[in-house]
């Protein structure tokens, strides 16, 4: 959650290519689902290891930041997570 000047709001990310929603922030971590390119994930903070913990369609869990674009433009693109 962030505070802006209207006040607090949740901040977002898009996947950049299918992307998997992990169990916790190892690339060895069991995966939960499979969240497709182009799907909108609610940042909850930066984890460890490149990870961020986020929420896909009600379900929380880790994604890795090079698969991320978020609003500011940081994030990268490519395959896997």
């Amino acid at each position: 959650l962030f505070t802006g000047p209207r006040g607090a709001y949740a901040a977002t990310a898009t996947t950049t290519t299918a992307l998997n929603l992990r169990v916790g922030y190892r690339p060895t971590s069991k995966v939960k689902l499979v969240m497709p390119a182009g799907a909108v994930v609610e940042i909850v903070n930066r984890s460890q290891n490149g990870y961020w913990k986020v929420v896909y369609q009600g379900t929380r869990g880790y994604a890795h930041g090079d698969y991320l674009r978020f609003a500011g433009g940081d994030g990268g693109s490519g395959g896997g997570g």
